[in-house]
């Protein structure tokens, strides 16, 4: 639980979260109304206001806390690598070496609302977490599987970097596996 930390605290492992996206999200979270939207089939607030977005990522486990320091010890390095810019890139997972199909997909589904009668802003996330050979095994999931390689392979370098995706033999392994599904 993060209750009662701004934005930037909650963000503050993310690699340029603080420099570069921190006064975004606050004049976002400013200016998020208060306000119900009225559903035009019934005449009633239809849902709060405010909005949802998903994220993804490779876990080298299905736990709920993923930034923990123990684990960051255990099932993390801490990258020494920096950006373009000269910022550190932050904590990546200790991925890389470890059996694709063993790898957790960790799904999230996030919104962000202001709670309409006392105006504080209302952060979720709902987090999906499931062992890639198990998504493999479900015939009804394997696309999913697909759209991760697709993406994989959309993804620029620091977001590679990001992901603990930047061993390049590593990240080929991973997708041979994915393709083979």
């Amino acid at each position: 639980m993060k209750i009662g930390n701004n934005v930037a605290q909650t963000h503050a492992a993310v690699p340029g979260f603080v420099d570069h996206l921190a006064s975004r999200l606050d004049a976002v979270f400013t200016k998020l109304e208060r306000t119900e939207p009225i559903d035009a089939a019934t005449g009633r607030p239809s849902a709060p206001s405010g909005f949802g977005r998903s994220n993804w990522g490779l876990a080298p486990h299905g736990r709920m806390s993923a930034h923990d320091e123990d684990d960051a010890r255990e099932q993390y390095t801490l990258s020494r690598d920096r950006d373009e810019s000269g910022e550190l890139t932050g904590v990546v997972f200790a991925i890389n070496g470890r059996p694709p199909p063993e790898l957790f997909l960790i799904a999230e589904y996030q919104t962000i609302r202001r709670l309409p009668q006392c105006g504080w802003v209302l952060f979720t996330v709902h987090t999906y977490r499931d062992r890639l050979r198990d998504i493999a095994a479900n015939r009804a999931s394997r696309l999913a599987l697909k759209v991760l390689a697709a993406t994989i392979r959309s993804q620029p370098g620091h977001k590679m970097t990001y992901r603990g995706l930047d061993d390049e033999a590593y990240r080929n392994r991973l997708l041979k596996y994915l393709d083979s599904i």
